[in-house]
This record gives C-alpha cells, structure tokens and sequence, in this order.
C-alpha cells in the first residue's frame, strides 16, 4: 500500500468516525466557544507595498514591524487597486464585480450588475459571518462599499466613520458619523480633532464596551490615511521634512495595539492596505496606463501585507 492509499484510508475512517459519534458534548462546545479569537482587520487606504519600515520604507513603525516579524508576512497577496472595489472584496470575499462593486459608487443600472455601486443584498459580509458565530462587531472609519447601504445593516453592531465619499479633510469632523442613530460620538476641544485619531479613539472605546460583555469581537479598523488630502499633525511630520510627509495612521495603530496587549492574548491582527498609483497619473507611457481607473487582473497590487497574533 502506498502513501496515497494510506492516506485515503485514514481520511475515510476519520469521516466514518465523525458521522458515527453522534452530536458533539456541549461542554467540548463551550470549550471551543472559549477559545475563539478576536479579529482587528486594519486596512491602510493607499498605502504603498513599501511603505512600512519593515518593508523598507523610510517612516519608522516599530509597532507594525514587530507584527510583522513574529507573524506571517505575504509577499503575493493582492487587492484591487481602487478605494470601493478593494473595500467590497475584503468584506465579502468576492471578486469586486460578482460584489457589484465593479468601479466607484455610482449605480450603472441593473443592466450592468458588476457596477451597481454598493455591495449587494446577496452577498455577506465577514461582520455578518462573525455576528452570527456569537461575536460582537464594530467598525471605525471608511465605509466606502455604498452610499446607500449602511453599515449596521451588514451586520456591524456599532460604527464611527464616514458612509459617503471616498475623503474627509482630516481636521473637520462634519462629515463623521455614529451609528446606530443615537449612540453618542467623543466630544473634541477647537483644534483637537483629527481624523485618523478619532478613527482610533472611538475603535478603543468600541473595543472597551465589548471586552464587558465577554464576547469574541471583530473589529473592522478602516483608515482613509494616507490616502488624499495628504494630512498629518504638524509633531508627525516634523522628523520627515527632509525626506517626505510622515503620517498620523501609524502613532494611531500604535495606540490600538496598546490596548490589545493590555487585554491579554487571543486577538489575531490583519493588516491590509489599498494602494495604486493615482487616477490622475494615468500617463500612457507608465507600465500600466490607466491601471487604476479600470479594474483587470494584470492590474492587481499586492494587499495584504502580514496577520499575526500580538505577544
């Protein structure tokens, strides 16, 4: 007998094993229901393959770097380029056509399912997955997967960010919104307020409630930093000047993964990020002209940079 054969044959017994030992015993259920992580998914919106220190970029990001070293880190991991389109793959595992989420936001007509603007009914969303395991699901910053489509009905159970647009200037919170309608949003001082931290401040205090109740909880951290406008605090970008704009994005990360090693292990991070060149540099001698305006599989970046368990 072969490998192969031994092989088969161990898989086939385990089968018959598993149909024949009835139901499961419901304290070896409570155990496994125990042992459930919780989730960060930190997306970066626009940020470039190499643009964190551990992938030799020039901004130092010790925090995200010593993820990286202890996690698994991906070299060919792609997304889709453009803000919505990466946005409505991550969240329902679809390719962003069959999402209906083919290019911006904009509903092209039933005639055209891949570009109706907003992930669509039949699809689920990880929130929805999650919330259905017993988890508890929050989600701070840019939604971006349909103007019309909020995120409480995919199945987040509380949300701080914007649902509208694709940018908000990083030091006015008009455009910010708290959902459920009702729920109250942190309180700023005149000239306090930035976008990336208050992303960050209200994730924090998400992840705080949630941690009383004893559930598993799944946190989807969508930043629309370093995406445009180009943003940062003034202390930020000061030991950049000679080199280019430092960002807020990574101090906040920071601050997040503070509070994930204070609470104890348990908690898998996934970092992703959106990046291409801009729509506005579209030049027909670049190697792939027009490569984020029009979504093609020879025009796919790589994503997903590393997911890990903190220590």
């Amino acid at each position: 007998m072969n490998s192969k054969q031994i092989f088969r044959r161990l898989c086939l017994i385990l089968l018959v094993c598993r149909l024949c030992g009835g139901a499961p015993r419901p304290d070896i259920v409570q155990a496994q229901r125990e042992k459930r992580p919780n989730v960060i998914v930190i997306l970066a919106d626009d940020l470039g393959y190499s643009d964190l220190s551990c992938y030799g970029g020039e901004i130092q990001t010790p925090n995200l770097d010593g993820l990286a070293k202890n996690g698994l880190r991906f070299a060919q991991f792609y997304n889709s380029a453009r803000c919505c389109p990466t946005r409505a793959a991550l969240l329902t595992g679809l390719y962003p056509h069959e999402a209906g989420v083919g290019m911006m936001t904009a509903d092209a007509s039933e005639k055209f399912p891949g570009y109706r603007g907003a992930i669509q009914p039949f699809t689920v969303t990880l929130a929805e997955v999650l919330k259905s395991a017993g988890y508890r699901t929050a989600m701070s910053g840019k939604w971006h997967v349909g103007n019309r489509v909020s995120p409480i009905e995919r199945g987040f159970d509380d949300f701080y960010g914007f649902t509208s647009g694709y940018a908000v200037d990083s030091f006015d919170e008009r455009m910010m919104i708290r959902l459920p309608e009702g729920k109250p949003k942190l309180s700023y001082k005149p000239g306090e307020y930035f976008a990336t931290d208050a992303i960050t401040d209200h994730a924090l205090d998400f992840v705080n409630e949630i941690r009383k109740t004893g559930q598993p909880y799944f946190l989807y951290l969508a930043y629309q930093s370093p995406y445009f406008p180009v943003q940062s605090r003034a202390d930020d970008a000061a030991p950049y000047a000679k080199t280019y704009d430092g960002f807020a994005l990574f101090d906040a990360i920071d601050e997040m993964l503070d509070l994930v090693r204070i609470s104890g292990g348990g908690v898998i991070v996934v970092f992703h990020r959106r990046r291409s060149r801009r729509s506005y540099a579209r030049q027909k001698r670049t190697p792939r002209p027009e490569h984020k305006y029009f979504l093609f599989s020879q025009r796919l970046t790589a994503g997903t940079q590393f997911m890990t368990e903190p220590p």
